[in-house]
């Protein structure tokens, strides 16, 4: 889903889920290059049940360093916590990422991976190991190493006081975390990824239950049968060889683990983040679930409209009010997920500040009728989120003024995405793109330059061979480079207006609109309203029998 950099300021792709930005350390170049081909494919299983994958790729090369790749997906994170154990994961994983920041830098010994990170989501947790042929047992040992890692309990307490002063408060994880818990009613991927500073010191008072929690979602024999160990590289690369050090390296796993704590601890202060989640009653109760139900139940969608007038002395809202309108989007694997993604880049969006030129959105919808119409808009920013069993789609506002221009910015925004629902325009002429737009109807000359920019950005995502998006193809069995070309040509004006349809006006639950900073109240007191009025959201019963007259 190259969305357009969503609320967290990041993008991703259609196929990657929603990710929180870990502090870990990057030790290496970026300026990787390669081309990108299809290869063979081997697979085996650990005597643990560890599913492994290797693919023999082309060469990657930095430096004239020939690059492989290791991902470990653990299937684990908010997700599939509980009440009695939300906010579990983040510990764990904090915990890692200050192993990782303690590990030997690039250079100081030949067996030293160039590059190591753990990257968090609600679904799963990837370790992801950049490393040259000579390395890959002690890559591998290095994996073995973090998943073992001791808490670190009072360094995750500490980063949590520190992450909730409104001056340092990285907005974009806040309002992700609250679109989702109004979108998921506070289950399922509508848990929080970044618990309240209460919650870690809480959760750091309960070292066995965190432990616990680790054992079984990290290190357990189930566990081990839910993970994915990818392998890729070029030349020597060999299945059986990464089959044989990755049973000495994790075949310890489904066994027990020793206990280790750090337990010192401090009493913390209620911050902007704990005041926020506690007025949308989303608190934790101490209801328990068992691991089979956690790991097998479904995401519902409800949908619902949450608008809060704190934040105001948070810098990362720059004065003004965010608001997130979202609807139901697709789940990971449909047939028209990147139709979806096309109709996100169609969208577009930017800041108003940003620097223009080729692919920065100049030409998008959202820039050509939204930010260039008014200066008080700071962002708008379409997104497309697709899950295991669901997704989120919409737009993203940052504006500036009274009550009244954020409630004609939200009307405009609206408009906009019923204009996607009705059908192209008879003749597709050679008109200027500020003369379709002016005429209201998707052109086939706005649909081929944002399938031209999908398929741009999902290829250079995937340029060196050996990124997380290559990995993370490989451990889904994603589509090859090929098939994601063919099915974004395949797109039409036709083929948009239909699945903007599907999504916008015949999902399930209401539409999601969350909003933040001075005004908010008022300024989307009618939201839901207008919504209906334009006949986006759920189709009510009488809306259905009115269709069918």
């Amino acid at each position: 889903m190259q969305h357009v950099g969503f609320i967290r300021g990041r993008t991703s792709t259609c196929f990657l889920r929603r990710t929180r930005p870990s502090k870990h350390l990057t030790r290496f170049s970026s300026s990787t290059s390669t081309s990108i081909t299809s290869s063979s494919i081997q697979t085996s299983l650990l005597s643990n049940k560890i599913r492994i994958l290797t693919s023999s790729g082309p060469s990657s090369r930095n430096g004239g360093l020939n690059l492989h790749a290791l991902a470990l997906f653990v299937r684990a994170g908010p997700r599939f916590e509980d009440d009695s154990t939300e906010g579990v994961s983040y510990l764990v994983e904090r915990s890692i990422n200050h192993a990782i920041s303690l590990l030997p830098p690039l250079g100081s010994t030949p067996s030293t991976p160039l590059r190591t990170l753990l990257l968090p989501n609600l679904e799963y947790q990837t370790i992801h190991v950049l490393h040259t042929p000579d390395q890959l047992a002690s890559s591998l040992q290095q994996i073995s190493s973090l998943l073992q890692t001791p808490l670190q309990l009072s360094k995750v307490v500490a980063e949590a006081e520190d992450q909730d002063d409104p001056t340092n408060l990285a907005g974009e994880y806040l309002m992700d975390d609250l679109l989702h818990a109004v979108a998921y009613g506070g289950k399922g991927l509508g848990r929080r990824s970044v618990p309240t500073p209460e919650r870690v010191q809480e959760l750091s008072e309960d070292e066995q239950l965190v432990e616990r929690w680790k054992s079984e979602w990290w290190l357990s024999g189930k566990a081990a049968e839910r993970m994915i160990l990818v392998g890729v590289g070029g030349g020597r690369l060999e299945h059986e060889h990464l089959a044989t050090e990755a049973e000495k390296a994790l075949g310890w796993m489904g066994k027990p683990v020793e206990s280790r704590v750090d337990e010192t601890r401090k009493e913390r202060n209620k911050g902007l983040l704990s005041r926020l989640v506690a007025s949308l009653g989303l608190s934790s109760s101490k209801g328990e679930q068992s691991y089979e139900e956690l790991a097998s139940a479904q995401t519902e969608y409800v949908g619902g409209k949450v608008c809060l007038d704190e934040g105001g002395e948070a810098d990362w809202l720059e004065g003004g009010t965010q608001v997130v309108l979202a609807f139901e989007g697709l789940r990971e694997g449909d047939g028209d997920v990147m139709t979806l993604e096309v109709i996100a880049t169609l969208l577009g969006g930017r800041k108003s500040y940003q620097p223009g030129g080729p692919g920065t959105g100049m030409q998008s919808r959202l820039f050509l009728n939204i930010l260039s119409k008014d200066s008080s808009v700071l962002s708008a920013k379409a997104f497309n989120f697709s899950y295991s069993d669901s997704g989120l789609f919409g737009i993203s506002l940052l504006v500036a003024g009274p009550p009244s221009l954020l409630a004609s910015t939200f009307s405009r925004v609206v408009d906009q995405l019923r204009l996607l629902t009705l059908p192209p325009p008879p003749s597709q002429g050679r008109r200027s793109t500020r003369e379709v737009v002016a005429g209201r109807r998707i052109s086939l000359e706005e649909v081929e330059r944002a399938k031209n920019r999908t398929l741009v950005s999902w290829l250079m995502e995937r340029e060196n061979g050996v990124g997380v998006g290559c990995l993370d193809d490989l451990a889904f069995s994603r589509p090859s480079p090929t098939d994601i070309a063919s099915t974004i040509a395949s797109v039409t004006p036709l083929d948009i207006q239909r699945v903007a349809r599907r999504v916008l006006q015949g999902g399930k639950g209401e539409p999601t609109v969350v909003a933040m900073g001075p005004g908010a109240e008022a300024g989307l007191e009618d939201a839901m309203g207008l919504l209906e009025r334009a006949g986006l959201g759920r189709k009510t019963d009488d809306r259905e029998e009115g269709a069918g007259r």
